[in-house]
Parts: C-alpha cells; sequence; structure tokens
C-alpha cells in the first residue's frame, strides 16, 4: 500500500468515527426535545453540514489525480479543520 492510500484510509476511518459523533450529538438533541436550546438545534445543523462538507472534499480528493489531489489539499485540509473544531466543541 502506498502512502496516499495509507493516507486515504485513515481519513476514511476519521471521517466514520466522525459520522458516529454526529449521530451521537443529534441524538442528544433529540432526546433533549423542546428541551434544547435553539442554540443546541442549530449546532446539530452546523455539524451536520460540516460533515456533509468534508465527506465531499473527501470524496473529490479521493477521486482526483495527483494533480488534482494537490490542487484539492487546501479545500479539503480546511474542512478536515472546521470539522475537527465543531467535533471537539460538540464534546464540551
Amino acid at each position: 500500500m502506498n502512502a496516499v492510500s495509507r493516507r486515504l484510509q485513515k481519513m476514511a476511518a476519521q471521517l466514520e468515527r466522525w459520522g458516529a459523533r454526529v449521530e451521537v450529538v443529534a441524538a442528544h438533541a433529540q432526546k433533549a426535545g423542546l428541551h434544547a436550546s435553539i442554540y443546541e438545534h442549530q449546532r446539530v445543523d452546523e455539524v451536520k453540514a460540516l460533515y456533509v462538507i468534508a465527506r465531499t472534499r473527501f470524496d473529490e480528493y479521493s477521486a482526483a489525480d495527483e494533480a488534482g489531489r494537490r490542487s484539492l489539499e487546501g479545500s479539503l485540509r480546511d474542512a478536515w479543520t472546521d470539522m475537527a473544531g465543531a467535533i471537539s466543541s460538540s464534546r464540551r
């Protein structure tokens, strides 16, 4: 397995962990129902949207050739950073 394949495999695993965390956060907000604040519901929506963006950027990156991956690295890195921050703040 080459370095790119290993990197893609690690990233796919991270997306799976994030996806599971998004589901937990959404379930907690849904369970709280009306007791959850509007902010909490908005936060869940934001985390879900950031996950979709990170997943989309990953899919684009993994489907690209070497030159395409180089051009997509910045947007993938930004999406990854945003998602990591959202997940980190959702644990508080």
